[in-house]
């Protein structure tokens, strides 16, 4: 039997289950003070049932200080901070994860929500749903159903269009998050400006129901006190620039990984296929975060395969006020030894350094019990990188020796004292073997899938990527090399055509000319027609790092010679002999900037439908 689809039908539904099963009240849009942004009654009840002893003789300047202090520093800070009001410090909120002495005093936490708010001092708009926590919102729900024809863009363009960001309760921070949905999907941002949903056919969208509404899950599983609790205590994030609040598939993923290592134990090995666009960096430090946070790890070792990587990931767990004292990044072998003495929590290295940790692991510290988080298991392949890749995680190179095969089955360089966390977007077959899942299908057959996937399809049918090959030209290249001797008798065919295509592509005057034509095309139809909100981007994939360098030159030079406001960067693994020097990125000036675009691309704004 399908659920009911009417608008009013829906808002009922979600009420009716928030209330009846997650232990909300239902509050009344009388109980809310439009000066304030505050839902005043339920403020009161829980600071004189929480805290009898402090005294408020003014409601009224403590609500309107309260909402000046939610103006300054968001809402996220006073949950967990509290607040300070005539010298005296009251609390917000009841942590869940304090010690266990606190649960009662969770339990004094009223969570709420009011229908149809008018909220507003200006008009006499109504918001669908309003989520508060001890009287202060912390969530707002705009609704949409199939039968009036609208669906969740329209709900999306209703936050667009009629909530303005200088109504109190829709200023930056004042909320966790903002939510569109209609029956079928749902869409979130946390400054007006959002995905959440689980995925379906490994595409955008959630699995059909047998009954009910495919986004059940919003209420039943997100925005349970607990859930909403964990979320407030250890994933939601905030400063001056921006709020971040986890989408689904970052939640689940996390939160699985952690079930799994409670219930397994130590010693097993997880992929996680996430695609760009997924969020990565962040999903990496709350599972850093959240296996710190276990009995049953001792310690928790992030590994990324290139410094300006490290520097992201390192960052982003920086990002955790949390987390400032408790991670640190080992510049060294003698720094991780060190890092690993001291018992630290968590530990940020590259793979350079990783076969250390591994023989350590299986050595001086084989009585501890680690996580080990992998970043883009499979990418690096190239010179020394690729040479420790082999002696920590040989299969999730891409090689085709089965001696390396033969050897990881029975290497003694995975420690049984460890498990280990594989995140990359594109898993090759042995990176799937070394860490994914062995299933058995109906017909006998075996094969390795990963543990949990957000893949590029839903990532891209969410507007988190764009779709490349939707609008991909190839372009033929014609060349003629004259011919000297007949019938070249001193090279084979294949072999000789390889060489002169390789050649004559890198020839620079080729170069020239295919650099001139992409920085043309670019400045005219990307930047003349601000593509993505003047905000689009260029990437030229070469074959080699010498030909990167090449094209980065070229580039740069009819890029200079346009005066143009902005420059190219170029990004390579290790050196490379380039007109006779040893080149890295670094000294063509570019590491900085690429640390700086990838910490520009974090979860903010809309993420749009």
């Amino acid at each position: 039997m399908p659920a009911d689809l009417t608008e009013d039908a829906f808002e009922s539904a979600i009420v009716s289950h928030l209330c009846t099963a997650n232990g909300y009240e239902q509050g009344s849009p009388r109980d809310y003070d439009k000066s304030t942004a505050l839902d005043t009654v339920r403020l009161f009840r829980f600071l004189e049932s929480s805290q009898p002893g402090k005294m408020i003789h003014d409601r009224r300047n403590f609500a309107e200080a309260l909402s000046s202090a939610l103006n300054a520093g968001g809402v996220i800070s006073l949950l967990r901070k509290g607040f300070t009001y005539n010298h005296e410090d009251f609390d917000l909120y009841n942590h869940l994860s304090r010690p266990s002495s606190h649960a009662a005093r969770h339990d004094q936490n009223i969570f709420s929500v009011t229908r149809q708010l008018c909220y507003s001092q200006e008009n006499a708009n109504r918001l669908d749903l309003c989520i508060f926590l001890n009287g202060i919102p912390v969530i707002t729900i705009e609704l949409k159903n199939s039968q009036s024809g609208q669906d969740v863009n329209d709900a999306v363009n209703q936050y667009r269009r009629d909530r303005s960001p200088g109504d109190m309760l829709f200023m930056f921070r004042r909320c966790l998050v903002h939510f569109a949905a209609d029956c079928e999907k749902v869409s979130m941002c946390t400054e007006l400006k959002g995905k959440v949903n689980r995925g379906s056919n490994g595409g955008a969208g959630n699995p059909p129901v047998s009954y009910g509404y495919r986004t059940a899950y919003l209420w039943e599983d997100v925005l349970t006190r607990g859930s909403l609790s964990d979320i407030i205590e250890n994933y939601a994030l905030s400063d001056e620039k921006r709020q971040v609040f986890p989408r689904w598939h970052q939640l689940n993923v996390v939160r699985s990984l952690a079930g799994d290592v409670m219930r397994d134990g130590i010693g097993r090995r997880y992929l996680v296929q996430h695609s760009a666009g997924s969020g990565k960096s962040y999903s990496i430090a709350w599972l850093a975060c959240r296996m710190a946070g276990l009995e049953e790890i001792d310690g928790v070792v992030i590994v990324t395969d290139r410094r300006q990587l490290d520097q992201q990931i390192s960052g982003t767990v920086h990002d955790f006020a949390q987390l400032k004292t408790i991670a640190e990044r080992a510049e060294d072998s003698a720094g991780l030894d060190r890092l690993m003495r001291q018992g630290k929590k968590i530990i940020i290295t590259t793979v350079h350094k990783f076969h250390y940790v591994l023989e350590k692991m299986n050595g001086a510290y084989q009585g501890k019990k680690y996580a080990v988080i992998i970043d883009e298991a499979h990418s690096s392949q190239n010179g020394e990188l690729a040479s420790d890749m082999r002696k920590v995680i040989a299969g999730a190179v891409c090689m085709d020796s089965e001696d390396v095969i033969n050897a990881l089955a029975g290497s003694r360089m995975m420690p049984g004292n460890a498990s280990f966390f594989a995140f990359t977007a594109t898993p090759k077959g042995l990176t799937l073997e070394t860490f994914g899942k062995k299933i058995t299908g109906d017909d006998g057959a075996v094969k390795f899938v990963p543990h949990y996937v957000y893949s590029m399809r839903q990532a891209i049918e969410e507007g988190f990527i764009l779709d490349v090959l939707k609008y991909y030209t190839p372009v033929k290249t014609y060349f003629t090399i004259a011919k000297k001797l007949e019938g070249n008798p001193l090279f084979r065919r294949k072999s000789a055509q390889r060489l002169l295509k390789s050649f004559a592509e890198g020839h620079e005057k080729a170069v020239r000319t295919k650099a001139k034509i992409i920085a043309e095309h670019f400045l005219a139809e990307v930047i003349g027609r601000r593509k993505i909100g003047g905000q689009a981007r260029a990437m030229i994939v070469t074959d080699g790092i010498k030909r990167a360098l090449q094209y980065y030159d070229a580039v740069s030079s009819v890029l200079a010679d346009r005066g143009a406001e902005f420059r190219a960067i170029v990004a390579f693994s290790g050196t490379a002999d380039y007109h006779g020097q040893e080149m890295t990125e670094r000294d063509k000036g570019c590491a900085d900037v690429i640390a700086l675009e990838q910490d520009a691309r974090g979860q903010d704004g809309y993420i749009h439908t």
